[in-house]
């Protein structure tokens, strides 16, 4: 795997195209997600958003909720006001067989109606380490702000 796509293995969007919610509170259990784009607020360079699908648990936290992600990546901690989910991590992304760390924190805001959740994903994409400036043989300019809907 590259360094780019191991990057978003973990910057995989969650919160759109989502079943399986009732009402405005959403169900705990396994989701999938699936029919996402950059939007225009995207200012990342490169083929960098995976566009793969993929599955997430959603854990009840008391009157919070968890994220799971079925990529492997960190935790996302959310809260639910209404019918509005939003859910925040922080990210430390190692880019392999570099002296390169993509940091960062990423919030995901969702709305649940009926059957979904529909939202926007965001990042700040930065870059610490001596090796930052090889981004730029991949696409990718430092820093930019990753919006996928």
């Amino acid at each position: 795997m590259t360094s780019r796509n191991a990057f978003w293995a973990y910057i995989t969007i969650i919160t759109l195209g989502v079943l399986g919610c009732g009402g405005s509170a959403p169900t705990p259990g396994t989701w999938s997600y699936a029919d996402f784009e950059p939007t225009s607020a995207n200012t990342c360079t490169g083929d960098l958003v995976d566009q793969t699908n993929g599955t997430f648990e959603l854990v009840e936290n008391g009157a919070d909720y968890v994220v799971k992600p079925g990529d492997g990546g960190g935790d996302f901690a959310c809260t639910l006001d209404g019918a509005e989910l939003t859910c925040t991590r922080s990210m430390s992304i190692p880019v392999s067989g570099s002296n390169a760390v993509i940091p960062g924190n990423e919030t995901a805001v969702a709305s649940t109606t009926s059957d979904t959740m529909e939202g926007t994903r965001s990042a700040a994409v930065t870059c610490e380490g001596s090796d930052c400036a090889l981004a730029s043989s991949i696409g990718l300019t430092f820093p930019c702000q990753l919006e996928i809907d």
